[in-house]
């Protein structure tokens, strides 16, 4: 019993290395533009929201390292699909009304 944990302990190290090698792609492209917000409200989006809904991703150290690192560029690919302030100027304001109307109740905690 001993030499199988010995034996599964270490093939275990040896996958945790090996999964550091698989790419994850964690890029910021271009701003094409910004929300254009009131200074107090821009402070306040850059500071909670811009990691995940725009191209100024902040990549903390652990989005470097695997399995970790293949949740948080999930999270951010999705969150800029759903909302992206660095293409804000290139929506249209059908979709600019129904982002501020979600972001409106995804504040509005009780």
């Amino acid at each position: 019993m001993r030499k199988f944990l010995r034996i599964a302990r270490r093939l275990l190290l040896v996958a945790l290395v090996a999964i550091q090698f698989v790419p994850v792609e964690r890029s910021n492209p271009p701003v094409e533009g910004d929300i254009g917000a009131p200074p107090e409200v821009a402070a306040i989006l850059r500071r909670s929201c811009y990691d995940c809904h725009s191209h100024e991703t902040r990549w903390p150290w652990y989005a470097y390292v695997a399995p970790a690192s293949w949740l948080v560029a999930r999270d951010v690919k999705e969150g800029r699909s759903e909302l992206n302030f660095s293409e804000w100027s290139g929506y249209n304001e059908g979709r600019r009304r129904r982002q501020r109307t979600g972001c409106n109740a995804a504040s509005a905690w009780p």
